[in-house]
């Protein structure tokens, strides 16, 4: 049995090709971070203190965006208490967390990004890890992912800048190097597959 999962796996990656393969230069990313250069996600804040973080679409393959639609879930010891954008917005998101926001007028992107907001979030216990993610809407216009508009009508797909849909693409006063699998679970994770 063990051979035989190999085997396919082998026939698999040799007629995909480079499907397996994850690209090193994602296109269209969508993060919250500390600064509009989208260059660092990952920070501290004492109680009580209010921090400044901005929604950035990053390594845009358009040249404008007109509007987006994200689901924000924030984790921990920290809240989303406001958000302003670049211009003036209508925003329809109804459920918890959704923004569905359209631009009066389309924001030009600057050396391939643009701000499509900027959050303030309130420490309420430093002691604790407090991570946001970045997920699709329950009615998404691409199904399964977040997506941003651009002036000319298109809908494009938005990538989370970390990873997968529940990977964090913001952290507060938690791990900057993010969790490290143990040994003892990666193997038996391993042992699992041959079962």
């Amino acid at each position: 049995m063990k051979k035989m999962v190999l085997v396919i796996a082998l026939i698999a990656m040799a007629f995909s090709g480079s499907a397996f393969a994850q690209d090193l230069i994602w296109q269209n990313n969508v993060g919250v971070y500390f600064d509009e250069g989208a260059t660092n996600f990952c920070g501290t804040a004492d109680n009580g203190a209010i921090v400044t973080a901005y929604l950035v679409l990053s390594n845009m393959t358009e040249d404008n965006c007109k509007g987006y639609e994200i689901k924000l879930v924030t984790e921990g010891g920290f809240q989303l208490v406001g958000k302003t954008h670049p211009v003036n917005v209508v925003d329809v998101g109804t459920k918890p967390g959704e923004q569905i926001v359209g631009y009066d007028v389309p924001v030009p992107a600057v050396n391939g990004k643009v701000t499509m907001a900027t959050f303030s979030f309130y420490v309420s216990d430093a002691s604790v890890s407090s991570f946001a993610t970045i997920e699709r809407i329950y009615f998404p216009s691409i199904p399964g992912v977040p997506s941003y508009l651009t002036d000319a009508g298109d809908i494009i797909e938005m990538r989370q800048s970390t990873g997968g849909p529940y990977d964090p693409v913001f952290i507060l006063n938690g791990d900057c190097l993010g969790p490290v699998a143990t040994e003892e679970t990666t193997f038996d994770n391993l042992k699992s597959l041959y079962r």
